[in-house]
């Protein structure tokens, strides 16, 4: 029982200063059932002063469910309630006063270990505490206030029986308003179940050793109890009496209405043994002779149906004329052939008709479901799918037949069977193809693994009435072309050019493709990209083979021209395709020459020039002569325009003015011989351009050359030069004019002075001598002033 009251979880309420007077009445306060006991103070009544506060310890009840009643005549003059928590100055939650009088408290108290405390205060004058108190069971207080109340309210709601027993013999309650006679037989069953609730909520605090007693309140109850079940039993079956036969009187002429009461008329028969035997039989020959419009009611609206779709609940009654076989069944009455056959024919034409729906509603989920998984299908991926269109294969219904009678006439039933035959003729199909795919995706995985892709396209193109199939394979299309696309660099790569061109080709000519029209821009862009790799490999592999045959040949310094002419400087490769015009692949091609060209005529005799140079640079005497004829002779072929290259030609090249434009700083030059006898002597020019900034108008100069000691060391003796000349004017050594001889003690330093020049011109100075020797040797020659010599 669940208490309007908590008692440990509530905090004690706090009161102030003031404290409460126990109250201790004698005799002693008993907590055992029985009547009402006067509480007294001895012999004498309690008084109770104005503006006092007071309690009374009432001792705990030693069972749960009971009741502390309290009669108290004056409870409107001062504040009572009880509470099972108590100090002199606090309290804990009051326990709610279940009575409705001025002159009674009625508390619920369950047993504790504290008792319980009246409290009284708000007392606005002196007054006689007057107060009886008694213990009691809740159960036996609540019947023993209600009792009279419960049976008067029977009395008042009892049905008078006697209309429910003329039933029978061709009387079936013809006349009656049943509306108002049901309705009136429901209020008084209303009013009774109210009553029989309160006794049932009663019974549930009976205590344990209550049922065997002879406990005169206790037997009240069983007696009322059962009168009351009696009623309420009659009650019921006077309703469904009066609901059976109702029912049936309001469908009259109408058997639609009549049939959406099937359920009320099979219930009745269900419960015919609470019903007395002329009732039953009553109602047997009602339910008879309605019964017997049923088939020709379906006849009529059945005949109207054109389509194949499941009959409509609403318009056709599907489910109570398939529960009126179930109401012959029960009523005891014999089932006519005609109704069989008519609902042999409405489950067989639905259960067909759904059947086609739902084959049709799988074969649809059946291809979304290969539409929505877009990747190509591995091997078992159809095999599935066979297996669930086998499945909706092997459910597809048979068509109606003669079991149907002559509703396999109607037109419902002939548009039915021609789905049946065009659903069966799809499923057939559909399955058939998918046992093709699952075929052809085996083959396909196989040449897939192999990277077989434009033989994959070459199959799928063949089925192409498999096209759920395609759908899944359009990303082949990029597929091939990028393998192909792979091929083609790795012939590139390993520098295969005719199978590179070969396959470069094979792609430009390849139309084997799912779509064409979608995948032409990227296949003309890859064979665009490859055509370009294609040309700048084979360019760059020959550039490769030109710097190769450099370092090969960096060495050779003797008929250096022959190198110019050699097939090194044609490309590797003669190509042959263009996905141009013809004008466009000899376009090509002449780049490509001219670019190799280029590298014959600047890049390659450049590097030769450099690499040569360097070399003798660092040790003119290491066939210092050999490699400046190969340096002129490579300049020969350069066309480039760097100046330090070209320098490097004159520096190399004998017949080559070297410029002096500084005065008073050493120029060193190589004087290289012009003839080519290694044993013997040879014939040396050293040429140069001078053209000295001066303010002079006829400017003269001393030439300073500084030559090597195995030239000059018997220049004493014997003149070292065959010529000097300036401008190509010869000069001597007469007048003014000299050329000292260099000696060991001038460090072999020769003076041409006074040399008179030609101001804003290059003045050209050429000195040639015989030496025998076939080398480089190095002469440092200085331009200046005269020195003025005392």
């Amino acid at each position: 029982m669940k208490l309007r009251y908590m008692y440990f979880a509530v905090p004690l309420l706090f009161i102030g200063c003031a404290s409460y007077k126990q109250l201790q009445p004698k005799p002693v306060l008993s907590p055992a059932e029985s009547g009402y006991i006067e509480l007294k103070n001895g012999k004498k009544d309690f008084e109770l002063k104005k503006d006092k506060k007071y309690f009374i310890n009432f001792p705990s009840t030693q069972e749960d469910n009971f009741y502390l009643v309290l009669n108290i005549p004056s409870k409107k003059q001062f504040t009572s309630f009880l509470t099972n928590q108590f100090t002199k100055k606090s309290y804990g939650a009051k326990i709610a006063d279940e009575s409705q009088t001025d002159t009674q408290s009625v508390y619920p108290i369950p047993k504790n270990s504290t008792g319980y405390f009246l409290i009284m205060e708000g007392i606005s004058q002196d007054l006689v505490l007057n107060i009886d108190y008694r213990y009691t069971p809740q159960w036996r207080f609540k019947f023993e206030t209600k009792h009279a109340g419960f049976k008067e309210t029977l009395q008042k709601n009892k049905v008078d029986r006697n209309t429910y027993n003329s039933i029978g013999s061709g009387n079936h309650l013809q006349g009656t308003n049943f509306p108002t006679v049901i309705d009136k037989v429901k209020g008084h069953s209303a009013e009774i179940e109210k009553v029989y609730k309160e006794l049932l909520a009663i019974e549930s605090i009976f205590p344990a050793g209550i049922v065997n007693s002879k406990d005169e309140a206790y037997e009240n109850y069983k007696k009322l109890k059962s009168d009351i079940e009696d009623e309420m039993k009659f009650q019921a079956n006077y309703l469904m009496v009066l609901n059976f036969f109702g029912k049936e009187f309001a469908s009259k002429g109408n058997p639609a209405q009549f049939l959406n009461s099937v359920e009320d008329f099979i219930s009745f028969f269900e419960s015919k043994d609470r019903f007395t035997s002329p009732i039953v039989s009553e109602a047997q020959t009602v339910i008879a002779e309605r019964l017997k419009e049923i088939v020709p009611f379906y006849d009529q609206r059945l005949s109207g149906k054109e389509n194949a779709k499941p009959f409509d609940e609403d318009t056709y009654l599907t489910k109570p004329l398939f529960r009126i076989g179930t109401l012959y069944n029960v009523a005891g009455l014999p089932t006519p052939a005609e109704y069989t056959v008519l609902a042999k024919f409405v489950k067989d034409f639905d259960t067909n008709s759904n059947a086609i729906i739902a084959a049709n509603d799988s074969l649809t989920a059946i291809r979304a479901s290969i539409a929505k998984d877009k990747q190509m299908p591995g091997d078992d991926f159809f095999r599935n799918i066979v297996t669930r269109a086998t499945s909706v294969q092997n459910s597809l219904p048979k068509p109606l037949d003669q079991s149907c009678g002559m509703y396999l006439q109607y037109r419902c039933a002939t548009d039915l069977n021609e789905k049946i035959k065009a659903v069966t003729d799809t499923i057939n199909n559909a399955l058939s193809k998918f046992k093709e795919a699952e075929a052809l995706v085996i083959q396909l995985n196989v040449l897939k693994a192999q990277s077989e892709y434009s033989t994959m396209l070459s199959m799928l193109i063949k089925n192409a009435h498999l096209d759920f199939l395609l759908e899944k394979y359009r990303a082949l299309d990029k597929m091939s072309i990028e393998e192909q696309g792979k091929k083609i660099e790795a012939a590139l790569n390993s520098q295969n050019w005719p199978q590179s061109e070969r396959l470069l080709y094979a792609l430009y000519e390849d139309m084997n493709f799912l779509k064409p029209a979608d995948i032409l821009t990227m296949k003309a862009a890859l064979i665009e990209e490859l055509e370009d790799s294609l040309y700048t490999k084979i360019d760059r592999v020959s550039r490769i083979r030109i710097n190769k045959f450099l370092e090969e040949n960096i060495n050779t310094l003797e008929n250096v021209d022959s190198l110019y002419s050699d097939s090194v400087f044609v490309p590797v490769y003669d190509v042959k395709f263009s996905s141009g015009s013809k004008k466009e692949l000899l376009q090509r091609k002449a780049d490509l020459v001219a670019h190799l060209q280029q590298m014959r005529d600047n890049e390659f005799p450049a590097k030769a020039i450099s690499l040569l140079y360097s070399q003798f640079i660092a040790n003119p005497n290491d066939n210092g002569v050999f490699k400046a004829r190969a340096i002129v002779a490579h300049g020969k072929y350069y066309k480039g325009e760097d100046k330090k290259v070209k320098s490097r030609i004159a520096e190399c090249d004998p017949m080559a003015s070297k410029w002096i434009v500084k005065p008073a700083d050493y120029r060193r030059i190589f004087a290289l011989p012009v003839t080519s006898k290694k044993r013997g002597v040879n014939k040396y020019v050293v040429r140069l351009y001078v053209d000295i900034p001066t303010e002079a108008e006829y400017p003269v100069y001393d030439v300073n050359i500084k030559l090597p000691k195995e030239i000059a060391e018997n220049a004493a003796t014997q003149q070292w030069y065959e010529a000097i000349s300036l401008n190509k004017k010869l000069l001597k050594s007469e007048g003014r004019f000299s050329i000292t001889a260099p000696s060991a003690s001038n460090d072999y330093e020769c003076q041409i002075t006074p040399v008179q020049m030609n101001k804003g011109k290059a003045n050209m100075l050429e000195i040639t001598f015989n030496h025998p020797s076939f080398k480089v040797h190095p002469v440092s020659i200085m331009v200046q002033k005269p020195i003025i010599k005392k």
